[in-house]
């Protein structure tokens, strides 16, 4: 079974809870934010390195670097808060959509010079993507998917 469920339960000095069962998640992808807010414009780099933005977009056909989080373990893994030295694959690759178009995914793990779990994903903008200042791209990774 790939994502098990497992029992938690909370003991403190004072008491214990009723111990509970939970569904485990091998990831929750979620895409950096430029401002950190969570919401708008991605943490998201063109080809030639600049920063995306709506003035400065990525052009189809192009390899974009997305950041984030929460895509789940790497092969080999790495300890909290340690730097990824090298390139480490995700063990659930992801699947990305650009505008609703599948953009195929060239890496897709933790991001090199960078501490454990910063997750990085070198895409391509598909062809057929739609232009404009705000396209939603999403993460689909195992049964969840990023918010757009």
């Amino acid at each position: 079974m790939p994502f098990p469920w497992t029992t938690i339960s909370v003991v403190t000095p004072a008491s214990a809870a009723a111990p509970i069962t939970n569904w485990m998640e091998g990831s929750t992808p979620a895409l950096f934010t430029r401002d950190g807010s969570g919401v708008g414009q991605g943490a998201i780099l063109n080809e030639d390195g600049s920063l995306n933005s709506p003035a400065n977009r990525a052009k189809r056909g192009s390899t974009i670097t997305l950041f984030g989080t929460g895509g789940g373990l790497t092969d080999p893994g790495f300890a909290d808060g340690q730097i990824a030295g090298a390139a480490a694959p995700l063990r659930l690759q992801p699947i990305v959509t650009i505008g609703n178009k599948d953009a195929p995914v060239a890496y897709a793990g933790a991001a090199p010079g960078q501490v454990n779990r910063m997750m990085q994903l070198n895409v391509t903008v598909p062809e057929d993507a739609p232009a404009g200042p705000s396209v939603p791209i999403l993460i689909h990774s195992g049964f969840l998917r990023s918010r757009s």
